[in-house]
């Protein structure tokens, strides 16, 4: 698991995480909106974050688009993709940060963001956003690549690890 925190004064910073599932073999991603500010520390906090289901979303990732991060981050191309649920929809995108307009925009690393709606109330829109430097995309795309090889290295299910033997053929005889 990765953990990666963004907190500020105003209260608005997000935290990412990303965690691999050993049982189920999965990928996962959470954002979670910062909760408060703790002036004499000068750190922000997530805690009161964690219950709240407006401010937290967890998306599974699917190997593609695990393997669609991975492609964001080594040739600069945008992810993105839709998770279509009964009751919250979600929109996710892992894509080049910019800052600036036009030719003087720069690359500020990579953003990532997932985008809860309703299918109840379509103007309802809950929208979780972190700002990652290329040392933190370079840091997801490590997990990432490591997640995969464990999923890609765990051993088979015994109905698969020991295939069934093959019957011996009686020869048929003509009559």
């Amino acid at each position: 698991m990765i953990h990666i925190y963004h907190p500020n004064k105003s209260v608005k910073g997000f935290a990412c995480s990303f965690w691999y599932s050993e049982k189920d073999s999965t990928i996962f991603a959470t954002l979670i909106k910062q909760s408060g500010w703790d002036e004499q520390s000068q750190n922000g906090t997530f805690k009161d974050s964690l219950n709240d289901p407006t401010k937290k979303v967890n998306v599974k990732l699917d190997y593609v688009e695990a393997a669609a991060i991975l492609d964001c981050v080594e040739r600069n191309r945008p992810f993105k993709a839709f998770h279509d649920n009964e009751e919250s929809p979600k929109s996710i995108a892992f894509t080049p940060w910019m800052q600036g307009e036009g030719t003087a925009a720069t690359q500020r690393g990579y953003s990532f963001s997932i985008t809860v709606g309703s299918k109840q109330d379509s103007a309802f829109k809950n929208s979780f956003y972190i700002g990652l430097t290329f040392a933190e995309a370079r840091l997801i795309r490590e997990f990432i690549v490591n997640a995969m090889h464990k999923h890609f290295n765990r051993p088979l299910p015994p109905r698969l690890n020991n295939p069934p033997k093959a019957q011996s053929k009686t020869p048929l005889t003509s009559f």
